[in-house]
């Protein structure tokens, strides 16, 4: 299968999630959680940014009043792992697109492509599954 692929360079990634930060109601969360993989690296920039608590693991939510709780990933594709969270957070992500299932609360930039982070292999398949101890 052919992907329509594009590298993001770390300033257009940089500049995403600064733009991704003058959207946000700044007093309104208080705790960020990134989706794994994608979506850590966000929560960990927007935690320092924003001085709020980083939520490392999903089961840590339940604890939480969900409205102070902002869930984030770099890009939302089919709207398949953003679905458990659509209806108790906003969530935000860089690189929205148009045919996804879930439209998040915020995203930067809209794309029909595949974008390729900074920390990504850019040979990797999209969509991939990894687990811990399981294969790809």
């Amino acid at each position: 299968m052919e992907w329509d692929k594009f590298r993001v360079s770390l300033n257009e990634y940089e500049k995403a999630a600064f733009d991704l930060i003058q959207m946000l109601p700044k007093e309104k969360y208080h705790f960020v959680y990134g989706v794994p993989r994608g979506g850590l690296f966000l929560a960990v920039y927007l935690s320092y940014q924003l001085d709020l608590s980083l939520i490392i693991v999903d089961r840590e939510l339940g604890g939480v009043k969900p409205s102070r709780v902002l869930v984030v990933d770099d890009c939302v594709d089919t709207g398949k792992t953003m679905m458990k969270y659509k209806n108790l957070y906003d969530t935000a992500v860089l690189y929205y697109k148009p045919w996804s299932t879930v439209a998040p609360t915020y995203y930067v930039l809209t794309t029909e492509g595949w974008p390729v982070f900074p920390y990504e292999k850019f040979d990797e398949v999209p969509n991939r599954k990894r687990h811990i101890g399981g294969s790809k």
